[in-house]
Formats: structure tokens, sequence, C-alpha cells
């Protein structure tokens, strides 16, 4: 049986006056952070380890439907990302950070300790960020320079990542 439920966003301008509201019956649980892209469509990451669904889903801009979503088991691109690995599945996607200008979606998946680089326009991981030091990513946010900032909840280390060089 499939549950659905009323996901709503609101969208603020920054003196906090309401914008819009977007309601959503889907089965969305637990959302955990929600990104508007300029498109006007909404990626939102959710689950947790005792959820069935743990994904980052791309709404429509009606926010009506989900496009496409990461977290299904997929194959990574031939020879596989940085450490071979060649299937994913998400495991409490806790946070994503996005540079609309590269095109890239990055997830920090708390439970696997890594963060995946994915591509905006197909949803597909593209590789996973070098693991050293990454243990329980836990906060992620990219700079405008291409700076990839995460930081881990078990060392409470924040490492830095060039994006630009990945």
């Amino acid at each position: 049986m499939l549950l659905l439920l009323l996901f709503k966003v609101r969208e603020y301008t920054s003196r906090g006056e309401l914008l819009r509201e977007l309601s959503l019956l889907t089965d969305i649980l637990n959302p955990h952070q929600s990104l508007l892209l300029s498109s006007g469509q909404l990626l939102v990451c959710h689950g947790f380890e005792s959820d069935v669904v743990n994904r980052v889903c791309l709404l429509d801009a009606a926010a009506k439907k989900v496009i496409r979503a990461v977290g299904a088991m997929a194959p990574l691109p031939v020879g596989g990302g940085v450490g071979a690995q060649t299937e994913y599945q998400l495991t409490q996607p806790i946070r994503i950070a996005v540079s609309e200008s590269q095109g890239v979606l990055y997830v920090a998946d708390f439970k696997n300790d890594r963060v995946l680089v994915v591509s905006l326009v197909s949803l597909s991981v593209q590789c996973v960020l070098p693991a050293a030091g990454i243990r329980r990513p836990y906060r992620i946010c990219i700079d405008d320079n291409g700076l990839l900032y995460v930081g881990s909840w078990e060392t409470g280390q924040v490492l830095v990542y060039n994006t630009c060089l990945l």
C-alpha cells in the first residue's frame, strides 16, 4: 500500500514575506532539506535510516509530480567514481548543495559516509568524493568559487573540496 502525504514548501522573500506555497500529494517522507532551482523546479532530500524510501527528488515547477529521483540502485559510469563503486543506494541522505552553473548536485549520504556528485540534468551519479575523512557527512554547502564544504558529524571536521578539480 502506497501512503501519500501532503507535502508543503513555502518560499519567502529576504524580508520574510511569503511569495508562494507549493502543495504536493506525494510519498515524500521526513524531508530534510529542499532547494528551489532557478528553473522553478524543486529538489527535496528525504529519508531516515528506518524509512523504506531514501532519495533526493526533482519535482516539476508546479511541484505536482516527481520528475526524477536519486536513490534507487543504479550503476556509476564505466570505471566507477573515486573508490570504483559499482552501485549506490542512499541511506539517510541528509543535506544537498547545488551548483547550477556547473550543473551539479551534491548529496551528503549520512549513513554511507560519502558525498555523491550527481548531474542536475539526468540525476545520475557522476562520482563519489574521496572518502578520506568523511564520517557521517551532516552539513554541506558550496560557495561562488566552487569550494564545497562538508561538515562531519562524527569527527567535527569541515572538509573542503575544490569542485573545479573534480
